[in-house]
């Protein structure tokens, strides 16, 4: 259910509109969903699928909009069990606001590239709140406090603030993991599957927690403030030693990068470099419209990201536009193999080709499979 390729965003020339769910859900008790139950006994057999025309939908509500980031869509009175683990409404939110800063009926094909554009992170506003108000333990956590006061909580590469704010949540987030899986901790952090989602809970609660001022979480006879205190103080000691004492030239692009791979690069380490495709610098994060994710062990590599970007124009197709990460071609020797990756790491876009007399005027080279000749 929370699969992208089971989302889809819907339109067509008529001016309908809407949200569709095109995958199957078997039917099942909430019980077969929280842990590995016997398969043996029948107890806990499918009851077939949810029926087609019952899987979550909206189409042309009257909201005017539909947006979907992955974030739970079905309501808790949906009468099927669907799934647990969905990713949080941050990145959906700040969508919306989005949209609803439009006027209605005048959204263009920039808005939308605006919208594919955005990168403030209500998490970030949330966390980084909660941490300027902590006493600085050192001169250098003061000074990152003050990076921090100017921010807007943009996940910017080119900004000092991103890397501050996420080198330090990653301190409190071990902390946490600590405090709360003991001798587990360690695994979770280093990436072990199904850690991620775990860590991912507790920074959803950590979050809750910071902007009610509830310290639940805690270990008790500690606080947020000296939580947050301790996590700055080691995270700019830590950012002092990879990227120097200048904090002004700190971006989170230096740590936040792509780092593709073909998968052939380990096999033949020796052409790696000819096989992988060029790293980039990345906006985002996790929470952001404009993703960015990491994993807690890899050092803020960003590895979930948009596979596509695509913005359709119904009323006019071919003002439509989209970039992919790469390029258009999966052979390494083609100059097309990633020559559209830092228009995509720009968020650029290149226009969608509708007419077929356009394709045929402006293609760089055809190409004709023949079949082979018999005997």
């Amino acid at each position: 259910m929370d699969r992208s390729c089971n989302n889809y965003a819907v339109a067509d020339v008529h001016g309908n509109f809407g949200y569709l769910h095109e995958g199957k859900i078997p039917i099942r008790p909430e019980s077969n969903g929280w842990r590995a139950v016997p398969g043996w006994t029948g107890e806990y057999e499918w009851n077939g699928y949810i029926p087609h025309d019952e899987l979550p939908q909206a189409i042309n509500p009257d909201t005017g909009y539909a947006v979907t980031c992955n974030q739970r869509v079905a309501g808790h009175d949906y009468p099927y069990y669907v799934g647990l683990s969905f990713t949080p409404e941050y990145r959906a939110r700040r969508v919306q606001t989005q949209i609803l800063s439009l006027e209605p009926g005048t959204a263009t094909v920039d808005d939308m590239a605006r919208i594919h554009a955005e990168r403030i992170s209500n998490p970030a506003r949330i966390f980084t709140e909660a941490l300027v108000r902590a006493t600085p333990l050192d001169e250098d956590s003061a000074e990152a406090l003050g990076l921090l006061r100017a921010w807007d909580y943009s996940m910017d590469r080119n900004q000092a603030q991103p890397l501050i704010y996420s080198k330090t949540k990653t301190y409190v987030v071990r902390f946490l993991l600590d405090h709360l899986m003991g001798d587990m901790a360690e695994e979770v952090f280093s990436g072990v599957a199904g850690g991620d989602a775990h860590a991912r809970q507790i920074v959803i609660r950590m979050n809750q927690e910071l902007e009610s001022g509830d310290d639940s979480l805690l270990p008790s006879g500690h606080d947020w403030s000296e939580v947050l205190a301790s996590a700055l103080r080691s995270a700019v000691a830590d950012l002092r030693a990879q990227l120097g004492d200048d904090m002004s030239q700190w971006e989170w692009g230096q740590l936040h990068h792509t780092h593709p791979q073909h998968p052939l690069s380990s096999v033949f380490p020796e052409l790696a470099e000819l096989l992988n495709p060029p790293s980039v610098s990345a906006h985002g994060d996790g929470d952001t419209p404009l993703a960015g994710s990491y994993a807690l062990h890899n050092e803020f590599i960003a590895t979930g990201m948009s596979v596509n970007r695509y913005i359709h124009d119904p009323s006019d197709w071919t003002n439509s536009r989209w970039i992919v990460p790469l390029g258009a071609s999966g052979h390494p020797g083609s100059p097309h193999y990633a020559d559209q990756a830092e228009m995509w790491a720009n968020v650029e876009y290149i226009p969608q080709l509708w007419d077929w007399n356009q394709i045929l005027a402006e293609a760089e080279s055809q190409q004709r499979i023949e079949p082979a000749e018999s005997g």
